[in-house]
């Protein structure tokens, strides 16, 4: 559920949907409740973890925010900003010195746009992640939006958090059972979550990696 497709000579964006159906026989529980029965933490791709959810998306090298502030705009009522926050410092944990930062300015100013969408239900997607990048290897833009139905719990909370690390730079899937699993049963941030983030913003942006 990925496409690729070229905006311009200096853009790129990427769209990855994120779905309900899969994981064997499975499913997401759409009471919103999380399930961590689920977590295998040792399963991970036998390449490098950088290339693999990042760098092979731009020709072997990393794509990442900028070192600075990242403002987040909310246009997605349902969302409690006390939650939304407490899952930020949690991200920013391991993206330092970049930060995001939830701030009230229209959607056009903002670097990574959150929207309610429930047509995705009709794709049987939870949510997806659109970016945009360009010079320097850095990431210029991403729109998250969330469809209805997580409904209100852990579940949905897990699936914005899910959302939030595609949005700083985690492209493709993981099948340890986190919160990066396709389809997200909680909000776990798993060993393998932090093995890419640390890395990726520990150097510069572009940086060569391969498999």
């Amino acid at each position: 559920m990925r496409r690729v497709l070229a905006v311009s000579v200096f853009s790129i964006l990427l769209l990855i949907g994120c779905g309900g159906g899969g994981g064997g026989n499975k499913q997401p529980d759409y009471h919103g409740r999380c399930d961590y029965s689920v977590l295998n933490p040792y399963s991970r791709p036998p390449v490098d973890l950088v290339w693999y959810h990042n760098a092979q998306f731009n020709l072997d090298r990393t794509i990442r925010w900028p070192h600075r502030d990242v403002l987040i705009a909310v246009m997605d009522t349902r969302i409690d900003r006390w939650a939304l926050q407490q899952i930020l410092d949690e991200i920013n944990r391991y993206i330092y010195p970049t930060r995001l930062v939830v701030a009230d300015v229209p959607p056009v100013y903002a670097d990574i746009e959150i929207w309610h969408n429930p047509v995705l239900d009709q794709l049987d997607w939870l949510g997806q992640c659109e970016w945009i990048f360009g010079a320097g290897n850095f990431l210029v833009k991403a729109i998250i939006e969330i469809a209805d139905s997580p409904f209100y719990g852990c579940l949905f909370y897990a699936v914005l958090k899910h959302e939030l690390l595609h949005a700083v730079g985690i492209f493709e899937h993981m099948t340890d059972g986190g919160v990066m699993n396709s389809p997200t049963y909680n909000d776990v941030i798993t060993p393998n979550v932090i093995d890419v983030l640390v890395p990726l913003y520990r150097f510069p942006a572009g940086t060569p990696v391969y498999p």
